[in-house]
Formats: C-alpha cells, sequence, structure tokens
C-alpha cells in the first residue's frame, strides 16, 4: 500500500501516515516496524482504531473487512496448519512470566533477511 500506485501510496490511505511508514521503513534496513506506532508495546485494540482512520498498511487486512466470506475461508486454513504446528515439550520450549526475558541458555526465534532463523541466547540468570 505504500509503493503500489505507480511509486506513490495507495490514494484510500491517510497521507500523513503514509509518509510517515515510508520514512520509517526507509530508516529501517530490515524492513521491520510496528505496525501499531502508538501503543506497540501493549496488547489493545488501538491498532484496529487505526485501521478505521485509514492508517493501516496491510493490504488484507482492507480484503477481509470488505469480503467476510473471504476471511473465513482463510481463516479456516490457518487453523488447520496451526493444528500441525509441533508442540515443544521438556527442554525444547520455555515458559515465561515475561516473554522479553529470556531464562539462561534460551532458544530464540529471529527473522533475518526474511528468513526465520533459530538462535541460542545465554542470558545471565
Amino acid at each position: 500500500r505504500l509503493t503500489g500506485f505507480g511509486g506513490k501510496p495507495d490514494p484510500t490511505m491517510d497521507p500523513t501516515s503514509a509518509t510517515k511508514h515510508i520514512k520509517l521503513c526507509k530508516s529501517n534496513p530490515d524492513g521491520a516496524a510496528f505496525l501499531d506506532h502508538n501503543t506497540y508495546s501493549v496488547v489493545d485494540n488501538e491498532y484496529y482504531k487505526q485501521l478505521l482512520l485509514k492508517r493501516g498498511i496491510m493490504e488484507i487486512v482492507s480484503g477481509f473487512s470488505s469480503d467476510g466470506e473471504k476471511f473465513m475461508k482463510r481463516f479456516g486454513s490457518v487453523m488447520v496448519k496451526m493444528r500441525q504446528v509441533g508442540v515443544l515439550v521438556g527442554k525444547e520450549g520455555e515458559i515465561r512470566k515475561n516473554c522479553r526475558v529470556f531464562r539462561h541458555h534460551s532458544t530464540c526465534y529471529t527473522r533475518y533477511r526474511g528468513l526465520i532463523r533459530r538462535i541460542k541466547i545465554n542470558v545471565p540468570m
């Protein structure tokens, strides 16, 4: 939505928000950015409020909001895929009280150049 209209943002998107997102993406070498700039560290509905103000950047949201059947089909297929995800047991996984704090010798998954990589982290207790 930011550059897919002849190199310009989607005309239905809030222009101020589009400019902000473009600058943010250009300044961040890996292209990662928070979708909710107001309360990115809090679980709330602010992201959806921003969508109503035409500040969302994900085209999929627009598509799903205008086509309920499309959403339900996609949601169903994602639920089937989630069922196939293996559960980590024993020392393979970890349960944390604070998701930002890793246990000693923790395994973490990170995105680097579009790939998901598994890394070991040694964090002092």
